[in-house]
């Protein structure tokens, strides 16, 4: 038997270390081989936007991070037979697509694509999916330019209609009526999970594009759920929820035992 322990710390010799070596050497004592794989310290190259992906269906730079850990997993036989991954992903209508898909997020949505393949091709006996989820708050897509907008207006209309779905009930929905069905987990034709069907129907993103583009300042309230997104942004950060005091007085030099100081 082999266990790998995966280190994404960029410390060395830090917490997450120690906590990795305890374990492996408790382990080692009842005959267990180990190895630990420093992630945190490897050079991880990101996506540059060079294309070029789209023209040899693979990316310039080779990925040995990625055969390293998957010839590790597969030494130690720790991945079981009919394993499913998910990765999440977003598409969006092509209203949003100049300033996001066609980007370089898209370029980044694409190489996840291709390694939800590769993990299919290389390593038999797992299921690797992308779920393409409908959009939702979250401190990244806030900070994207015109999304928020998008979102507000599209809160609005899916609550209309009754469609309105927050992360954990879509998140409940993938994996009730997706991932744990009888039989193939239903794809489209590109193997991606589709969980934006809701936000992508016709008579949704129809009434998105009328509000879109007679929206203003002066008619922001009332064109859109500018409200409601502003209410989930806040929740992210532990704002504005109900029964927090957020005026009471709180004690923040406490101390936590089992903590230890990285040297």
């Amino acid at each position: 038997m082999k266990v790998v322990l995966i280190n994404g710390s960029p410390h060395r010799k830090g917490n997450t270390f120690i906590a990795l070596s305890e374990v492996a050497g408790a382990l080692e004592k009842e005959g267990v081989q180990t190895e630990i794989i420093q992630l945190g310290i490897k050079a991880v190259q990101g996506c540059i936007a060079c294309n070029k992906c789209a023209e040899l269906g693979h990316c310039v730079f080779q990925d040995t991070l990625y055969n390293q850990v998957r010839e590790a997993l597969q030494e130690a036989d720790v991945l079981a037979d009919g394993a499913k991954t998910v990765a999440y992903s977003y598409i969006g209508p092509e209203l949003t697509y100049p300033i996001y898909y066609d980007g370089s997020i898209g370029q980044a949505k694409q190489d996840l694509y291709r390694t939800a393949d590769k993990i299919n091709e290389h390593i038999q006996g797992t299921e690797a999916y992308v779920a393409v989820n409908k959009a939702v708050v979250t401190q990244s897509s806030s900070a994207i330019p015109i999304v928020p907008l998008y979102i507000s207006i599209l809160f609005k209309v899916m609550k209309e209609l009754n469609l309105h779905e927050g992360c954990i009930e879509q998140m409940y929905r993938l994996v009730h009526d997706r991932l744990c069905v009888e039989g193939e987990v239903p794809t489209d034709e590109n193997h991606l999970i589709r969980m934006d069907d809701y936000e992508m129907k016709p008579e949704v993103q129809e009434e998105v594009k009328k509000i879109w583009e007679k929206i203003s300042p002066e008619n922001l309230s009332e064109l859109t759920d500018i409200d409601g997104y502003w209410q989930e942004f806040y929740e992210i950060f532990g704002f504005r929820i109900e029964g927090v005091d957020y005026d009471a007085d709180v004690n923040i030099q406490t101390s936590i035992p089992s903590i230890i100081s990285a040297e």
